[in-house]
């Protein structure tokens, strides 16, 4: 195990990391590529779009 890597895995944000990274990682192996990385930018530009949306617009 690499400095650091036990600490990124314990705790709340951690597993919160790591189910993130299971979403990502299309193709399973560890790591986000260009592509899936891209997959991320996306999802939270059409998040932020879509809070946008429903924020109730002052007149």
């Amino acid at each position: 195990e690499k400095s650091g890597e036990k600490r990124r895995k314990t705790g709340k944000m951690g597993e919160k990391r790591e189910r993130m990274m299971k979403k990502l990682d299309m193709n399973s192996d560890g790591q986000l590529d260009f592509q899936e990385f891209l997959n991320l930018i996306g999802g939270i530009a059409v998040a932020c779009h879509d809070s946008l949306l429903l924020k109730p617009q002052n007149p």
